[in-house]
């Protein structure tokens, strides 16, 4: 008998081992395929663009990116300089549709949000795109709404699949659902230190870059490194 439990112990020990191996490969895998996820592009002028917002939840080294559900979260987050995101209204569904709406430390922060072989756009990249859709389509950029029949004004071409997810203004809230929305950019100054500003896609279809509150919430699309 005393032999019996000796055997059931170690093959118990052993079970349990082995099930904690695999869970680890498989937080790793998970790990690696939510940085992974989104690598379809549409190739626009002289880049390849994401065809849509970044959702991940950790960085690049897979550390996690802290997700907040209140007003108050995101206000203490800011407070803490701490990276962050949330889902519009704080709806995982909308999420579904829009993505994730970043706070500036995840932008900003240098494990990386961008998926490998990716980047945050510049002004310059905004610039470029919309300069390059406007001389192409006499004046509008509006191809780059997409056409599910979320936007309040009709659409034109899908082939960048913007949606109006609008953003999140740290001083009212939740703004602008169905008739814009707002990207990070991320920019270099002389010094070599971070700028940001916003590109605001409207539904008339102009694109133009901004400078704006960064403490708002806004979506990130990746350009290809």
């Amino acid at each position: 008998m005393k032999k019996f439990s000796v055997t059931m112990v170690f093959v118990l020990i052993l079970f349990l081992t082995t099930a904690l191996v695999i869970q680890e490969n498989e937080r790793e895998q998970l790990s690696t395929n939510s940085q992974q996820e989104y690598i379809d592009g549409v190739q626009i002028d002289n880049h390849e663009w994401m065809t849509q917002n970044l959702r991940v939840k950790e960085f690049r080294n897979g550390d996690p990116i802290k997700q907040v559900g209140s007003k108050d979260e995101w206000r203490k987050a800011l407070e803490n300089k701490e990276p962050a995101w949330c889902y519009l209204d704080f709806d995982p569904e909308k999420g579904e549709k829009y993505g994730k709406l970043y706070n500036q430390y995840a932008v900003l922060d240098p494990r990386g949000l961008a998926p490998e072989g990716w980047r945050l756009p510049t002004r310059e990249d905004w610039k470029d795109l919309a300069s390059f859709l406007e001389d192409k389509f006499d004046g509008r950029t509006g191809n780059l709404r997409n056409n599910t029949g979320l936007w309040k004004q009709s659409e034109i071409e899908p082939s960048f699949s913007a949606v109006p997810g609008g953003n999140y203004s740290n001083s009212w809230g939740f703004a602008n659902e169905g008739s814009r929305i707002f990207w990070w950019a991320k920019t270099e100054n002389d010094d070599g230190s971070p700028f940001l500003s916003h590109t605001e896609l409207h539904r008339n279809g102009s694109l133009k870059v901004i400078n704006h509150d960064n403490n708002d919430g806004l979506y990130v699309r990746c350009i290809k490194d």
